[in-house]
């Protein structure tokens, strides 16, 4: 289940930063057009993929640290309502 989720927050980013594959579509405009190498589609489409794997991969990494355990603060408003007390 875990995995599924991960695949759809994947496919949720790629559809986010669909913008950032722009420069890969020209290249395979140009290879059609002059006859540019397509292997300079696959690199431009797998750096677009490989950097948003790495950027959820360390979002990831970074949210499952955490900040650490919160401590409880006391409320020290006299103009809160404290149930229980009066």
């Amino acid at each position: 289940m875990r995995f599924l989720r991960f695949i759809g927050c994947f496919l949720l980013n790629l559809l986010f930063t669909f913008w950032c594959s722009v420069p890969a579509w020209v290249l395979l405009v140009l290879h059609y057009v002059i006859g540019m190498p397509i292997m300079w589609f696959w690199i431009a489409l797998g750096a677009w993929i490989g950097g948003v794997l790495l950027y959820m991969l360390i979002i990831g990494v970074i949210s499952h640290f955490g900040t650490g355990e919160e401590r409880e603060n006391e409320n020290v408003n006299p103009y809160s309502y404290r149930i229980g007390k009066k």
